[in-house]
């Protein structure tokens, strides 16, 4: 695709969106490294709507491109998943009219209620509730889970033990590819969001492990003992110790309100202490970070942990019980996420 070839399919984009009466122009959205973001409102023939998000390439080179053309595989392989982002059907859409490399855009579900990490922004001088960084911690793994086995329509994103799990690795895993969906009438978001995962750009299969770093694992793994905590059952790969890794950085940094702390740093910041955090979160996050993959927890285990504590942990009659009220995650909640208007 040439430059000009990029300039006639945002212009063809934009034209589609433009004489359709279905759509109407809300806004233009942040621009990710490789795709340009635009939200539309659609209506439908019953009058109902919703917004939807066109991404196509933001420059015309060959490496864009094709991390389109990634984003776009990985986004339909997830498509039944409710932690990642969701791909659009439209019919009659502008899909119907282009063929070969015009067809290289992807239309998503929008997420209005913001990042992860414009929530951690907009509440940095509020102590965040342990049932809140548990229920975060539950939608990532949700996700890592997604990513290793894909779930079909209509199923939950499950550990699937007779599978064998893909070693899909997000390589991109930050506050800002986090954005709230819509507080559901699951149990599991009825007080908190669910958080999915966007931008696939840089998504990829892992064929091979890293070698750890020997001093990274005597100076924290030894140190912690974290061996101690390693299961020889259950599967994994190293497409999932990556994403794990990067759950447990993405916890760090929400606690330590800095988005880009680097492994080491966020590995020193763990082991302080920290008073009003569970000490169960704090081990498993520790337990995310080992140097060493092996002692880093595998998904049905991080599943079963985050889920009980979701739906067991109510902190009532504890030091944490001021701060962990089904009131006060609920004000946190609609102050920093859904009044927001992201």
């Amino acid at each position: 695709m040439g430059s000009r070839d990029a300039e006639e399919l945002e212009q063809k984009l934009k034209q589609f969106f433009a004489q359709d009466p279905r759509f109407r122009f809300v806004k233009a959205l942040p621009s990710g490294a490789t795709g340009d973001c635009v939200c539309f409102e659609e209506r439908d023939t019953a009058g109902r709507t919703r917004k939807i998000v066109l991404k196509y390439p933001n420059d015309s080179t060959e490496e864009t491109i094709q991390a389109m053309e990634n984003e776009i595989k990985w986004v339909q392989i997830l498509k039944h998943a409710e932690h990642t982002v969701n791909p659009i059907y439209i019919r009659n859409g502008p899909n119907e009219g282009l063929t070969g490399l015009d067809r290289v855009f992807i239309i998503l579900e929008y997420l209005e209620n913001g990042s992860l990490s414009q929530f951690v922004e907009r509440a940095e001088d509020v102590v965040l509730p342990n049932r809140i960084l548990w229920s975060i911690f539950l939608c990532l793994t949700r996700a890592c889970v997604a990513m290793a086995w894909p779930p079909e329509q209509g199923q939950p994103e499950e550990v699937q033990p007779n599978v064998m799990p893909s070693a899909l690795a997000h390589w991109d895993m930050h506050g800002g590819n986090m954005l709230f969906g819509h507080l559901g009438a699951r149990q599991e978001h009825g007080l908190v969001p669910p958080l999915k995962l966007i931008d696939f750009d840089n998504s990829d299969t892992v064929d091979q492990e890293k070698v750890p770093n020997m001093s990274a694992v005597e100076e924290f793994d030894d140190e912690l003992e974290l061996a101690q905590y390693r299961r020889e059952q259950g599967v994994t790969n190293p497409g999932i110790h990556a994403n794990v890794l990067d759950v447990g950085l993405t916890m760090v940094r929400i606690v330590a309100e800095d988005p880009v702390l680097e492994v080491e740093d966020c590995r020193e910041f763990i082991q302080n202490e920290h008073p009003l955090m569970d000490d169960d979160l704090q081990l498993l996050i520790v337990r995310c970070l080992a140097a060493d993959p092996g002692n880093r927890p595998k998904l049905d285990e991080l599943l079963h942990l985050a889920w009980n504590a979701v739906f067991s942990k109510t902190y009532r009659n504890t030091q944490y019980e001021n701060y962990e009220t089904d009131a006060r995650v609920r004000e946190i909640i609609q102050r920093f996420i859904l009044n927001t208007n992201a």
